[in-house]
């Protein structure tokens, strides 16, 4: 056991690995049925997210890269937690880094009120599978930090059903978009 820990600790260190810090300012795409009776969520987005990336070891081209992300996004009445993981390739251009690539992911919607006022049941969390492409630039600013500059556009299939005796409801966040700033650093 010990061998394998040693040979993955030393595999592991002759990758290149980035970590970063994102905050990102975006909207979801929202609709609703019966809007009447329906209290409409905020669209405006603030995102905070946790990003790793490394070098792709199942493609033999060192360009391309894995990304994963944890990203929690809040509105003024929402709040989400996203985990992405996806391929990227990156183009160097001079001393800067341009990217691109496609994630896939899972997450999790809550509301901070009850969005149908008169609901019998209180439905404030949702689920959704997501996809999605990002795009960015990362560019050295002082040793082996960097300044990451991104824009997301995450496909998502968030649906609340909202059932009383007398009104029925849906709330629907289909997509979200946003445009990031961070820092990383490169190992």
């Amino acid at each position: 056991m010990k061998i394998i820990t040693a040979t993955l600790l030393a595999s592991t260190a002759l990758l290149a690995v980035d970590v970063g810090l994102n905050i990102s300012k975006g909207g979801y795409s929202t609709s609703e049925a019966y809007p009447t009776a329906i209290a409409k969520p905020d669209t405006d987005v603030t995102g905070y997210e946790l990003f790793y990336s490394n070098d792709c070891l199942l493609i033999d081209r060192k360009s391309v890269k894995n990304y994963a992300s944890l990203t929690i996004n809040k509105t003024e009445n929402t709040s989400e937690t996203a985990f992405l993981a996806g391929l990227v390739e990156e183009y160097k251009v001079s001393s800067a880094t341009l990217y691109g690539g496609a994630l896939v992911g899972y997450g999790q919607l809550s509301y901070d009120y009850n969005p149908l006022t008169t609901s019998l049941t209180d439905y404030r969390t949702t689920s959704s599978l997501l996809f999605g492409v990002t795009t960015g630039l990362k560019y050295p600013i002082a040793n082996n930090f960097f300044l990451n500059v991104n824009a997301k556009y995450i496909w998502s299939n968030y649906n609340v059903d909202l059932k009383n005796g007398t009104s029925n409801g849906q709330i629907k966040h289909n997509d979200l978009y946003s445009l990031g700033l961070g820092v990383g650093y490169s190992f």
